[in-house]
């Protein structure tokens, strides 16, 4: 989370550090750098374990002059509404708590834990004529999607759920996922405002990658399907190359 601070931080900086503008009438070719923020509401199977999350990320789009884009991108998924919160009912003593080694009631935590990583391909469609570089923009992802319950015991004296026992009951899953993301992305003639929001839908084959879990004694092979919608908004820093009679460089 810090480095993602400080990377959105200097993103932010450096594309306002210049102010060199650059020709309305040009279509350029240029490598992007973006931090990006969202928020997805879960459907299908993963709705099942979770609730609203948010999601923060890094990407990097290389734009040609015929405004197709490639790219990767990186999200961290959290969020606190864990709906499977029934898990460690087995742990648990006659009064629904758990009991440390010293004898205390501890204190647990549970959250929603996961990342999404995909390379994209896509194009922008220019529809004000002000800047041929922004547009419309559609971008088509493959990738994986992995997600579990996150288990945190406040001064880590559990051993019920020590790092190897939170196994059996984080139903950690992950699989092959797809995303579209459909929005509207804009480069700034002068540099200073680049950014894209719109919204972005993703699509996972998963399993559960634990070998066993200990609430129902038995291995889940299931293969399920996950689907998360929402919006997202990032910051852009587009690196310009040198041209002749201009120069565009950070």
């Amino acid at each position: 989370m810090k480095k993602f601070i400080i990377i959105s931080v200097f993103i932010f900086l450096a594309s306002n550090a210049f102010s060199q503008s650059i020709s309305p009438k040009d279509s350029l070719s240029f490598f992007s750098l973006s931090t990006n923020i969202g928020i997805q509401i879960p459907a299908s199977d993963i709705a099942n374990r979770f609730g609203v999350n948010s999601n923060i990320g890094l990407g990097i789009l290389y734009k040609k002059k015929s405004n197709l884009l490639l790219g990767i991108s990186g999200n961290f998924l959290f969020g606190n509404n864990v709906k499977e919160d029934n898990l460690i009912n087995g742990i648990l003593n006659e009064n629904e708590q758990i009991v440390d080694y010293n004898g205390q009631i501890a204190t647990i935590r549970i959250f929603e834990r996961g990342f999404q990583a995909y390379g994209h391909i896509g194009k922008i469609f220019p529809v004000f004529n002000s800047n041929p570089n922004s547009g419309i923009i559609l971008l088509l992802g493959s990738g994986v999607l992995q997600h579990k319950i996150f288990y945190e015991s406040i001064g880590e004296r559990t051993p019920q759920l020590s790092d190897e026992y939170k196994k059996g009951y984080d139903r950690l899953s992950n699989g092959l996922s797809l995303n579209q993301f459909i929005g509207y992305i804009h480069f700034n003639n002068n540099k200073k405002i680049n950014f894209y929001a719109g919204f972005d839908f993703s699509q996972a084959w998963t399993k559960n990658r634990r070998s066993y879990n200990f609430d129902t004694m038995s291995a889940d092979n299931t293969l399920y399907f996950d689907s998360l919608n929402g919006f997202k908004t990032a910051w852009i820093l587009p690196l310009y190359k040198k041209s002749k009679n201009q120069f565009f460089y950070y």
